[in-house]
């Protein structure tokens, strides 16, 4: 039999109440501040992020709480969890905006992006390469004059 977590993401994708109510879910457990330094954080982050990916790709309507989820990850930090550990859900959160971009939410995530970089301009360098270099692959030329103009801010 599949598990609860094979379950809850196959209810999720193809339910939209679901996939609502596990969004919500996962933005308030993790936009508090206990959540970065609890235990169970490098654990349960990864598949928080797991979650909401697969419910922002198959549910358009989540899309902007996943990019705030998603946003809100790049600022966790434990002071318990190593560096390596950190950056790597620091690295999945920002696959997850990549994935969000793709599906058609560009404005948002770039956007949304430029604004935690004014925030917390002291992001580390290669978390900021990581993403370049994720939306350099997704994006092809031709690029519209719009795209260009938010890019460039």
């Amino acid at each position: 039999p599949p598990s609860a977590g094979l379950r809850l993401c196959n209810l999720a994708t193809s339910n939209a109440a679901v996939a609502q109510g596990a969004t919500i879910w996962a933005k308030e457990l993790t936009q508090g501040s206990e959540f970065p330094t609890s235990a169970s954080f490098p654990t349960l982050s990864v598949s928080i992020l797991s979650l909401v990916r697969r419910i922002a790709i198959d549910q358009p309507f989540t899309r902007r709480d996943a990019l705030s989820i998603a946003l809100g990850f790049t600022k966790h930090s434990n002071p318990d969890v190593s560096y390596q550990k950190i950056n790597a859900i620091k690295e999945q959160s920002i696959r997850l905006m990549l994935c969000i971009l793709s599906k058609g939410e560009t404005s948002a995530v770039l956007s949304g992006v430029s604004l935690r970089l004014q925030q917390q301009p002291e992001l580390d360098a290669s978390l900021v390469r990581y993403f370049v270099s994720g939306l350099l692959e997704i994006v092809k030329a031709p690029v519209s004059p719009a795209f260009a103009r938010v890019l460039a801010q």
